[in-house]
């Protein structure tokens, strides 16, 4: 890795993700398999350093999915990242008793897909697209931010440059 100019502390970040397991058509979509990866990255080049910790679990309430764990493991991060941010977000305000006021980025809407000649923004459909094997959404997800577009610069830096 190479060093920033200022050596600047690494950044904290965490990827979510929350899937259902049963029916789509469920009300209460429970249960689900929940995902939290954390992980340190250069805030000057954007270059994913390591992973911090990580939790994967599925379950149908609070006490199931370790509120607590994820709760602790949420303290650390400056943003919070999902591909469907709008729907993880959501179901983290409800599963924990206190509202985190992290940033929170969505790497379906706000990384320009369509650019990098990706047709179909599905999480799936892009690991696909980039030849990236997983076996946790999570953990797809980051190998997927710690690539380098076409720019020359990693999709993490597109997500989080470009407000």
């Amino acid at each position: 890795m190479a060093n920033s100019p200022n050596k600047a502390e690494a950044a904290v970040a965490a990827i979510i993700n929350v899937e259902p397991v049963g029916s789509p058509d469920s009300a209460a979509r429970d249960p689900v398999e929940m995902s939290v990866v954390l992980f340190r990255y250069d805030p000057f080049t954007f270059e994913v350093q390591d992973v911090i910790d990580s939790y994967c679990r599925t379950g149908t309430g609070a006490e199931a999915l370790d509120a607590e764990r994820i709760s602790e493991m949420l303290e650390a991060p400056s943003v919070l990242i999902a591909h469907s941010a709008e729907y993880a977000r959501s179901f983290v305000c409800r599963l924990l008793p206190r509202p985190f006021t992290r940033r929170w980025r969505c790497t379906d809407r706000e990384i320009g897909w369509n650019r990098f000649g990706v047709p179909d923004t599905q999480l799936g459909n892009l690991l696909k697209h980039f030849q990236i094997e997983s076996d946790n959404s999570a953990f797809g997800l980051l190998k997927l931010l710690k690539l380098i577009a076409p720019d020359g610069r990693t999709f993490l830096a597109h997500l989080l440059q470009e407000v």
